[in-house]
């Protein structure tokens, strides 16, 4: 009987020497490949321009062992301006092909790849469909003994999608006789409240909080980079309030991927939240074909995206390319925490 081929891996420090035809197939499933590709589409410009590389990063690809042109898995161990994001692994493959006896493998020698690139206080989660995560975590401990917190996950989601065909219609507001707003991108007047709501948003997700000096940072890297787009409500005393803020922090080629949406307690259940989310999609499809969104498998938003467009959200229902994102934490003793 033959000896099965192991799978085979690469592993690049540099974007630029990733080839151009894995970024194609990066694109070829870019709406889920969405944690790394804009990074990445992003970094090979940054070098182009002659500018330095981001310190600190790496990717590995693991391809079918009768294929060194195939890609089905890609790692990314990136960094970002507030510090390092999880690791982060996407797929070409359709969800329904993430067995164990496909993962197991691949994953293994993955790690083996990883553990010679970075110390292993670097990886202090894994964020990716939940099969993944959850075979990583296992051959991570298996190779480690650093153990994942398996029953209280950092982030436990539903990843959705929107198009043109399936945006809906906007509502009348909600706000109180004598209130008008304005839904605009986020500029450097409102970084207050700007910085209020990342602040807010962080406190709900733990261990990722900010202090408020940090949330500025964040809001400051937002408004630079026209990221934010905000909720303005204008009152009658002159003073104009930031009700919400959608954050879209990963675009590619021909998608957009809406990261953060926080209301202000004052402004929660007067529609500012699917006003803004269905105009910054509604913005967005205008170059793009789709629009992704991550949402908490407990979140009570959830029926707010639905409202806007995104479907799948509904327990009860399933939607093809509608699938379970898994975050899990490695134990905090042992790693050193980013943020994302």
């Amino acid at each position: 009987m033959p000896t099965p081929v192991a799978p085979y891996v690469s592993v690049f420090l540099s974007a630029s020497d990733i080839p151009d035809r894995d970024i194609e197939a990066l694109k070829s499933n870019e709406r889920y490949t969405n944690t790394i590709l804009p990074n990445l589409l992003d970094e090979r410009e940054r070098l182009l321009q002659g500018k330095l590389a981001t310190p600190g990063q790496s990717w590995i690809v693991c391809r079918s062992p009768n294929s060194k042109l195939s890609v089905d898995l890609m790692l990314g161990c990136i960094e970002n301006p507030l510090g390092s994001y999880p690791i982060f692994i996407v797929t070409t493959q359709p969800f329904t092909a993430l067995t164990n006896e496909f993962l197991y493998p691949r994953l293994t020698v993955m790690v083996e790849a990883l553990l010679r690139l970075v110390p292993t206080s670097r990886v202090f989660s894994i964020f990716s469909p939940a099969p993944i995560t959850q075979v990583f975590a296992d051959v991570w401990h298996r190779h480690t003994a650093i153990e994942a917190y398996h029953d209280e996950p950092y982030y436990d989601a539903t990843v959705s999608y929107c198009t043109k065909s399936n945006l809906t219609s906007q509502p009348e507001a909600k706000l109180p006789a004598g209130y008008s707003y304005e839904l605009r991108p986020g500029v450097e007047k409102d970084i207050h409240g700007i910085a209020e709501l990342c602040w807010n948003f962080s406190q709900h997700s733990d261990p990722f909080t900010l202090t408020l000096e940090r949330a500025y940072e964040e809001a400051n890297v937002l408004i630079r980079r026209k990221q934010v787009w905000v909720h303005a409500v204008n009152q009658p005393n002159g003073v104009q309030a930031i009700a919400s803020i959608v954050a879209i922090t990963r675009s590619s080629t021909s998608v957009s991927v809406i990261t953060k949406v926080v209301t202000h307690p004052d402004w929660r259940r007067r529609g500012c939240a699917e006003r803004l989310v269905r105009r910054v999609s509604r913005h967005l499809l205008s170059t793009k074909e789709a629009v992704m969104l991550y949402v908490g498998r407990d979140n009570d938003a959830a029926h707010v995206y639905s409202r806007v467009g995104f479907p799948g959200l509904d327990k009860e229902s399933h939607v093809e390319g509608v699938d379970h994102w898994l975050e899990l934490g490695f134990d905090r003793n042992k790693v050193s925490l980013g943020h994302w």
